[in-house]
């Protein structure tokens, strides 16, 4: 198989790193092939070490993927699992196992502690539960590589308590960028009920038992159901639940709604033969929306996917990213992934979005809040971000350049536009009723002492101001009172002011 360039790169640098440390991380986005990677570096270690590779998945659909790969590439896997066994003895040169079958200390003893020369651990971010670690301390003298779409774990267990160092990154964002990707519509939908705030914040999410019972209400489920009806159009859709009832709930009011089956429930609880039979009706395109819990979030490809239904809130960047990767994925005619995110009609409940996914990190909520705003009036996801990113980079350096707060709220009006006494100009008179008419309509207050020369020259300075669309008196006035130093609010436009003051106020 034909590796792309970034994969080369992810490839080489992960063996640099590993001569000098004995555990590294490849992060690489979902939909972006690290699974031909790690299958690639395997056939290399198996060729120069003449020894096996072990590669570690915890779903069965992880162990099949692998193991095709593995044939591609010319390797000879055996699967591990349950009632499998691969036979040690034969002329296999890669296992590949399932965590909860290996971790069994009979089964652990039935491999020689050296017998493997690298051990590939899938979806990493799982890596620090103790399954894998008795796996992970029952080997010796191997080289262990993570592979991972997600590092960032809401309980905040680190990985770095597994891996020495991270050899490689490539975000979903690089990938939209040079196109191994496609482009993501976010688009949010308030639901009248979801009352988020009502819902336990447990190990760093929502507590999924009264998520669960919030999301059955059959107000909040019409409330979800009914726009994505509407918004998905064509698209073939993935639905996102936290729970086996809340799935079925949601296929059967989308049957409901269409008065017809337009969707199936796919959950772990299933008999294989049924769960393979709705998966089946899915990709056919015999049904147009697959519900799931649990079943789509890591391991499932079906790149048709358009659209990405986040039926269960989250305050989990890792399992957001999962749940949005399975719509991203390069298809025919498929020009983006739409991806429906609902929120409650309090706002200030914190959960991650699309646009946490594609910054990597957790945005800060002026970011994000610009960021819906620019996808709001039609940019794509990716272009939305950036141009939040640059807007909020340019507001606070402004802010940082203009602030400069003061012990005192009274100013000079001359000083503020930089006007110099005029004292004696014109004989020494006082501003004209007509200037302190006009000063006054301006919102200027006129103290007694003003002279007629000052007046004039104030004057002459809004006047132009107004006709160059500067910042006008009243905008300078309330940011000076904020404590903003007037040389900087002497080249400020109006709109520049109007906006500068609207984010002030939020």
């Amino acid at each position: 198989m034909k590796l792309r360039d970034y994969q080369i790169e992810a490839q080489n640098a992960i063996l640099n790193e590993f001569e000098s440390v004995n555990s590294t991380l490849l992060v690489m986005a979902t939909g972006l092939g690290k699974t031909v990677v790690f299958c690639s570096l395997a056939k290399k270690f198996v060729s120069q070490t003449q020894k096996p590779v072990l590669i570690l998945a915890h779903r069965a659909e992880l162990l099949t993927q692998a193991q095709g790969k593995a044939d591609a590439f010319g390797l000879r896997p055996a699967i591990e699992k349950a009632e499998q066994r691969a036979d040690i003895n034969s002329n296999i040169n890669c296992v590949i196992a399932s965590v909860q079958t290996l971790s069994q200390p009979a089964r652990l003893a039935e491999f020689p502690t050296d017998y493997f020369s690298l051990i590939i651990t899938d979806e990493a971010h799982h890596s620090t539960s103790e399954t894998y670690r008795r796996i992970a301390d029952y080997f010796k003298g191997y080289k262990h590589l993570g592979v991972t779409a997600t590092p960032n774990r809401h309980d905040e267990i680190g990985l770095k308590n597994i891996f020495e160092s991270c050899a490689y990154q490539y975000s979903i964002k690089d990938g939209i960028k040079n196109e191994w990707l496609c482009e993501i519509k976010a688009e949010q939908v308030e639901v009248d009920g979801l009352r988020l705030e009502d819902v336990r914040i447990v190990a760093g999410d929502f507590s999924q038992p009264e998520l669960d019972i919030l999301l059955r209400q059959e107000t909040v489920l019409q409330g979800m159901v009914l726009p994505t009806m509407e918004k998905a159009e064509k698209r073939p859709t993935i639905v996102f639940t936290p729970s086996v009832e809340h799935a079925h709930a949601i296929a059967d009011c989308f049957n409901r709604v269409a008065d017809k089956q337009v969707a199936v429930a796919v959950d772990g609880k299933m008999k294989a033969d049924l769960r393979s039979r709705n998966l089946g009706l899915f990709e056919s395109g015999a049904v147009q929306y697959m519900v799931n819990v649990g079943i789509a979030v890591e391991g499932y490809d079906h790149p048709p996917t358009a659209c990405i239904a986040l039926f269960r809130p989250t305050r989990s960047l890792g399992l957001l990213a999962q749940m949005i990767g399975r719509g991203t994925r390069i298809f025919e005619n498929k020009p983006d992934c739409l991806c429906l995110d609902f929120i409650g009609m309090d706002r200030t409940v914190k959960t991650m979005n699309v646009f946490d996914v594609l910054d990597g990190t957790i945005l800060n909520p002026q970011e994000k809040e610009k960021a819906l705003e620019f996808a709001e009036e039609g940019d794509d996801s990716l272009t939305a971000l950036e141009k939040a990113k640059k807007f909020v980079v340019e507001l606070e350096s402004v802010k940082a350049k203009m602030r400069c707060f003061s012990t005192s709220k009274d100013f000079d009006i001359l000083g503020l536009f930089a006007i110099p006494s005029a004292k004696g100009l014109y004989g020494g008179d006082l501003a004209t009723e007509k200037q302190k008419a006009f000063l006054e309509k301006l919102g200027i207050k006129v103290s007694a002492e003003l002279q007629k020369g000052e007046a004039s020259k104030l004057l002459d300075k809004l006047v132009k101001r107004m006709e160059k669309k500067m910042a006008s008196f009243k905008q300078m006035r309330y940011l000076k009172r904020l404590g903003y130093e007037s040389n900087f609010m002497e080249d400020l436009s109006f709109d520049e002011a109007s906006h500068l003051i609207g984010e002030l106020q939020k």
